[in-house]
């Protein structure tokens, strides 16, 4: 959009919203639901799953789901920069 001299357009602040909503949807409910789900299977077969296992996969999982989350934010932060609410506009 930027390209194309539409910054700061409509159809620009449809395509971040809608980009921001599947982000949060496959992101951060689905990775974070999976996430759960993981630990409970690893959990229940821990005695079969060595130490080490737990130890990479867990760091892992942990990191990428904080990178989600920190993008996430990144994403907002940008979104209300691109387009301020009306209270800002008036400050």
């Amino acid at each position: 959009m930027d390209k194309l001299g539409w910054m700061g357009s409509k159809l620009q602040l449809i395509n971040g919203v809608m980009l921001i909503s599947v982000f949060f949807m496959a992101r951060i409910v689905f990775g974070l639901s999976m996430s759960y789900y993981l630990w409970v299977e690893i959990y229940a077969v821990r005695e079969m799953v060595p130490w080490s296992y737990f130890v990479i996969y867990g760091v892992a999982n942990v990191v990428t789901s904080l990178l989600n989350i920190y993008w996430f934010g990144l994403m907002l932060r940008m979104l209300r920069k691109r387009f301020p609410s009306s209270n800002t506009k008036k400050a």
